[in-house]
This record gives structure tokens, C-alpha cells and sequence, in this order.
């Protein structure tokens, strides 16, 4: 077990019961148990991150219903696994092409998503390592925000999603650009074929006349 062997009133609101591997087995949250790392934000309020176990992730979550677990997610499109350790958050985002619904397809809109995290970490200095790799039909972003210890579970999860609002902006700007590239090769590729249209009607023209 991490933390303080006993979770009294007065002891770690956090504890962790690690598997042989050094993986969460299960959470202690203010006397009530959580098999994995999954822990209710309800029980979370008030809990800093220099309180979660050293070397201990949580994954809060909505609420969690038999074996259905309902995942905070900040992100407007697919699953959000949200990881906070004490000092950082590790997010991994996954979709799929299978139930992939927006227009743009998913490796373009992966890859724009990609360039958006980017460039919203230069700006704010809050998103690090994003990656983003494919496995057959699945699409994993995943990338790390440093975080203050002294946060509350809260307030963590409040600037992660201030941050997904300024990368939906920047999204909406490369999509809106996207398009507008789309309808400009589709404007030039429209003229270019009426020109052959109209090239070949002339030289139609130029025939049937030299016949006549």
C-alpha cells in the first residue's frame, strides 16, 4: 500500500493499494474503495495533488456504475483518459475510424488536432510531448501539462479545460482553413476542366468548319 497504512480522519485522503508490478490495484479515497486508479471527482474536491501517493496516478471520473465508468472528458471528440500525478497531468485521447463521424476524415483531423496542441503549448508553455500515434484503425494523442502540486484536484481539472477551449479555437481556425483550401483547388480544378471544355469546343469548331 502507498501512502499511510491507515485512512482515518486525520490521515492521507489518498491511499493506493499496488499489485505486484507496481500497479494501482485499487484507491482508498476518504475511507471508500476504487478498484484501479479510478477515483469519483465528488471525493476528489478539496484534494491536492501533493497529496496523491508518490509515483501514483488517479484517473478521475464522473461517476462510476458496476463496471461502467464514466470519464471526466474535457475533449470535444473521442475517449479522454486523464492521468494526474502530483506535479503533472498525462492525458491520452483515442478514437477510432470505425465510429469516426465528422466530416473531415480521421488522419487529417488527427493530424490538425496534433498541430493544434502544439501550438497552443508555445503559447502557454502548458502542453508538452504531444504524440500522436495510429495502431491499425485506432488514433492515441497523447501529451503532458505540468501542473503546480499545490492545486487541488479542481483547479487542475479547470485549467485542463481552459486549455481544450483555447485548442477547440485553434482547431476551429485550421478547419475553417482547411476548407477554404478545399474550395479553392476545387474553384481551380472547376476552371481548369471548363478551359479543356472550352478548348476542345474550339477545336470541335475549327473542324467541322475546315469540313465545310
Amino acid at each position: 500500500m502507498s501512502g499511510a497504512a491507515q485512512g482515518g480522519a486525520e490521515g492521507p485522503p489518498i491511499l493506493a493499494i499496488l499489485d505486484e508490478y507496481g500497479d494501482v490495484e485499487a484507491l482508498i479515497v476518504r475511507g471508500e474503495r476504487f478498484n484501479g486508479p479510478h477515483a469519483p471527482v465528488e471525493l476528489l474536491k478539496g484534494v491536492k495533488l501533493r497529496e496523491i501517493p508518490e509515483g501514483v496516478y488517479v484517473i478521475p471520473v464522473e461517476r462510476i456504475e458496476g463496471d461502467a465508468i464514466y470519464t471526466v472528458n474535457p475533449c470535444s471528440f473521442g475517449m479522454c483518459w486523464i492521468q494526474l500525478y502530483r506535479d503533472r497531468a498525462v492525458l491520452e485521447i483515442m478514437d477510432r475510424g470505425k465510429h469516426w463521424g465528422f466530416e473531415i476524415g480521421i488522419g487529417p483531423f488527427m493530424d490538425m488536432f496534433r498541430r493544434s496542441l502544439r501550438a497552443v503549448g508555445r503559447a502557454t508553455g502548458l502542453i508538452r510531448g504531444v504524440h500522436h500515434d495510429i495502431d491499425e484503425d485506432y488514433h492515441f494523442i497523447t501529451f503532458t501539462v505540468p501542473l503546480d502540486p499545490e492545486m487541488t484536484v479542481e483547479q487542475a481539472l479547470d485549467l485542463l479545460d481552459r486549455l481544450f477551449r483555447r485548442v477547440d479555437e485553434e482547431m476551429e481556425r485550421r478547419i475553417a482553413e482547411f476548407y477554404e483550401e478545399r474550395l479553392a483547388a476545387w474553384r481551380r480544378l472547376t476552371r481548369s476542366r471548363r478551359a479543356r471544355r472550352g478548348r476542345g469546343r474550339r477545336r470541335a469548331a475549327r473542324g467541322a468548319g475546315s469540313r465545310g
